[in-house]
């Protein structure tokens, strides 16, 4: 059974989401999208870049015919009203709106700028209700959904956001900003570890799911994943930061890979600790 979450929350006007609600932010192929479908969720769905909102369009016309889905096209884009640009990579996972975001990492390599609708999310969720679960994985503005959360009536009991392995302060921070908001438990999720799940429908039908991928895989109980406090997290989180810098320098350094080559390369167990990103999910009990 999945827990419930307490009928009372600390913030004036707080109502309880709508339990078969999930919001898919950063909708990609619809990797996610298909598998929050199965479990009977509705579904809305963001995604800016328009070749992949035409293509999920046709992948799920079924969906959204019966009213299951809903597409939102644009870019989430903080207090922005109107177009704003959208860098669309050749690697559909990498599109930002974030300038910044495409220096620091250095992946656009063959880029593209278009101009997208700016989407208000607190709009959204007046409009379409506020969701069970919230995804977010869209690169470099992650964080922009969280501050469109402030001050909202209502929250989602889960959310999800890919988690800053690069900058442990900007890391404290979204951790901070989702415990201010009034999320109290967490969990870390390494990005790529997809085993499939033995679960069941809102209906109460067995389900076991695949992930491709892309995907983001299970959430909330479906993660059978330990909860920890904020500082718990961050403390697993400041472990992460300390095994990838030593991995860095095994890469960098041809003695130290020369010498442990062998183990870096039969050993997947040994390479995890070193490299790879996480997502952060969090709940509000």
């Amino acid at each position: 059974m999945t827990r419930q979450p307490p009928s009372k929350a600390g913030r004036m006007g707080w109502s309880r989401p709508a339990r078969d609600l999930v919001y898919d932010i950063g909708m990609h192929h619809g990797e996610d999208t298909a598998y929050y479908l199965a479990k009977g969720y509705r579904v809305v769905a963001f995604e800016a870049h328009p070749e992949l909102v035409r293509k999920c369009r046709e992948r799920f016309a079924d969906a959204i015919s019966s009213g299951g889905l809903t597409i939102v096209e644009g870019a989430i884009a903080g207090r922005t009203s109107g177009p704003v640009t959208f860098y669309v990579d050749s690697n559909s996972l990498w599109g930002s709106i974030d300038p910044s975001w495409v220096r620091k990492k250095r992946v656009m390599r063959s880029q593209q700028q278009i101009s997208v609708a700016a989407v208000d999310l607190a709009a959204c969720m007046q409009r379409y209700g506020v969701p069970h679960y919230m995804k977010i994985d869209i690169e470099g503005a992650d964080r922009l959904c969280l501050e469109a959360l402030r001050g909202t009536s209502a929250l989602p009991d889960y959310i999800s956001m890919e988690a800053e392995i690069f900058d442990f302060a900007a890391l404290t921070a979204d951790l901070g900003l989702l415990e201010e908001l009034g999320y109290r438990r967490f969990t870390l999720v390494r990005q790529g570890e997809r085993p499939p799940v033995s679960t069941q429908t809102l209906s109460g039908e067995p389900l076991a799911h695949r992930f491709p991928s892309d995907s983001s895989g299970p959430f909330g109980e479906d993660l059978r994943a330990a909860w920890r406090s904020r500082r718990a997290a961050q403390r697993r989180y400041r472990r992460v930061f300390r095994h990838r810098k030593i991995g860095q320098r095994l890469i960098q350094s041809k003695l130290l890979l020369r010498v442990t080559h062998p183990i870096w390369n039969r050993s997947p167990r040994f390479r995890k600790l070193f490299v790879g990103y996480y997502d952060t999910h969090a709940r509000r009990w």
